[in-house]
Parts: structure tokens; sequence; C-alpha cells
């Protein structure tokens, strides 16, 4: 296969359409208008419709984890519990933040690549717990958890239900309010197909409330401050003025396009990589596999997962995802968010059939 230049296969970044790209490459307006907090009010609008959600939605200049780490400071305090579904590295995030800022913190920690027994979640919520945490869609292992359920088991507890669902928006379904979620964390690298640097929080009613009665402690997360400089269409601090441009332009394209059609574009792919790998010694891991990734678990014992990774690097200037411990040298993974083509996914099965023939 010859020589070309990199394609990015990975959950995040993602390659980016010359369009938005284009817009990156602006003068910079004045953020402290009436013009810029009409844009702001906007952005908020299409990130709503975008998740089913009417409501309160912050906008952080920070990757998604910052966005965790605000839901987590603004909405709990100190020694209040919480419930972390952990079904791999991003659950595991969940817990460390629950744990750095002083929550109570228990954990269902799941095999990876396997869904969350309900059952199994109704024993672990007692009456004092504050919050359940989970990543809608688990990117190390590509399991998609079924938060509509999820969130029907909740209905009644005092816990609030706060979700990652920065790598399954755009690509699966998503309907905020009407699943009972509250709160609900976005980031612009991956189903948006943004360049990295903002994060969303968006939160029910009773969140927000909470979120305004919680003491303060961050100076720069704390989401009362976003809540109240909102309502003028500002952020209080400096946000990122030219990926705002991009983020208003993208979000028109998708209201253009529709969000049905959006997550089948990410289906179509996913389904048509998925049988183009069929007969290689390469398995599907996840119970419930997202659209926006193929999480693959190496079935053949000469060749190991991150070798994989590194030769279609190397040889092909395709750039694959590869996992941490314990899943190094047994998982990688294909992300299909972003510009991308089925002819791009045919030379990324072709590559890695050449690389299976030469072990």
């Amino acid at each position: 296969m010859p020589q070309q230049d990199f394609v990015l296969f990975v959950p995040g970044p993602v390659e980016i359409s010359e369009e938005i790209r284009s817009i990156g490459s602006r003068r910079l307006p004045y953020m402290r208008t009436s013009s810029f907090s009409a844009l702001h009010q906007e952005v908020v609008k299409g990130l709503n419709d975008l998740i089913g959600h009417v409501g309160e939605t912050i906008l952080y200049t920070a990757s998604g984890t910052g966005a965790m780490e605000a839901a987590v400071l603004s909405l709990f305090n100190p020694g209040e519990r919480a419930l972390v579904i952990n079904g791999g590295t991003f659950g595991h995030r969940w817990a460390e933040i629950c744990r750095l800022h002083g929550l109570k913190t228990e954990e269902i920690r799941l095999e990876p690549g396997k869904d969350l027994p309900l059952e199994t979640l109704r024993q672990a919520l007692g009456e004092d717990v504050h919050g359940v945490f989970i990543n809608s869609h688990e990117t190390s292992t590509g399991q998609l958890y079924d938060i509509p359920a999820i969130g029907r088991a909740l209905r009644n507890s005092r816990a609030l239900f706060v979700v990652d669902a920065i790598s399954s928006v755009c690509a699966d379904p998503y309907a905020m309010d009407e699943w009972g979620v509250d709160a609900t964390v976005l980031s612009t690298q991956k189903g948006l197909a943004l360049p990295p640097g903002m994060s969303f929080l968006s939160l029910s009613d009773r969140a927000a409330a909470k979120a305004l009665t919680t003491p303060r402690r961050s100076y720069y997360l704390h989401a009362a401050d976003y809540i109240q400089n909102g309502k003028r269409g500002q952020a209080p601090y400096t946000i990122a003025v030219g990926l705002m441009l991009q983020l208003e332009a993208r979000l028109k394209q998708i209201q253009a396009k529709g969000v049905e059609a959006l997550i089948k574009e990410h289906q179509n792919r996913a389904e048509h990589f998925r049988s183009s790998i069929q007969g290689l010694p390469l398995g599907l891991l996840p119970d419930r596999p997202s659209n926006g990734l193929t999480a693959l678990s190496v079935q053949s014992a000469e060749r190991k997962a991150f070798d994989i990774v590194k030769r279609l690097e190397n040889d092909y200037r395709l750039f694959a995802a590869p996992n941490a411990e314990p899943l190094r040298d047994k998982v990688f993974r294909v992300g299909h968010f972003g510009d991308q083509t089925l002819q791009q996914l045919n030379i990324l099965a072709g590559a890695l059939a050449e690389i299976f023939r030469g072990a």
C-alpha cells in the first residue's frame, strides 16, 4: 500500500472538514459585545437541541475532563455519597475526580465491554446516594450503556444522574430530558468534529438549583458564575472565541442535516468497517457497541494490539487508538467520528489485512 498523508481514526481529535477548519483562520471579534452575546445564546440553543434539553447549558474553555470536574465541584459537597459505574478508563476517571474532591465514592466495576445489570445498580443504590456517575459510551472499550433504562431506574431517587456523553452524542441517540439525566457533559473534539478546547455542562432544573447553592470550591469552574453570566450571553472568563465561531457553524450544519441523519452516517461507517474486516482475527469487544467507535480484540497469538497500532502509524500513516493496561496488548480502537469516508475505512481495512498476512 503506498505511503499517504496521515488519516485519523482515533476517537478524538478527529478529522475536521475544510469548511470548519477555514473558520479557525478568521480574525477574532471582541467577545464583550451584544453581537457576541447573541452568538453565545444561539450556541447554547443549538447544543440544547442536539441533546434534547431545555434549560441551563454552560460553556467552558476546557477539555471534557474540565467539565467533568466542574460537575463534581458544582453539584456535590465533600462527604456526599457518589456511585460510579466504572467499566474502563473513563469510568475510572469519574471515580478519581469524585474521590479527589472528597465525595464518599463507591464503584460498580464492570468487566471491559460488559453491560451494566440494572439489578446490580438497584442493589447498590441507597437512599443516601447523592449522585450516580456514568459515561454513556465508555470510550476505552466501545461499550454503549443503556442510559434510558438507567434513567428509569433512578427516576424516584434523590441522586443526581450525571452522564459523560462526550463520545456518544452525534453518533448515538441521546435525549437528556426525556431520559431523566440531570447533568450532561460534552466537548468539542469527538462527535461535534471540532478542534479540542471547549466543553459543556447541561443541567436539569434541580441540578441547576443545586449548583446555585453549592459553596464555591473552584475559582474557574464554579457553575453558578457561568449560570449567572449566561443570562446575558456571556462567560465570566475569556472564552475560546475562534472555537465559538467554528461551533456556531458546525451546529448550523447539524441543524440543516438533522441529528438523526448524522447518527445514521456514523452507523453506516461503523457497519461498513466492521463488515470489511470480517475474516480477520479480530473480534468486537463490547456487548453493545457505539456507532462512534469500533473496539477490536485481537484474536491472534502472533500479533499484539499495541504493535498493530504502531504498524498502522509507521507503515501506513493511519492513526488508530491504542489502549492502556490491562487492554494494551489485547484491544485497539477505530473511531468513526468526524470527516471520515468509506474509502478511508477501506484503506484501513486493507492495511489491517496486510499486517495479518505478514504474521
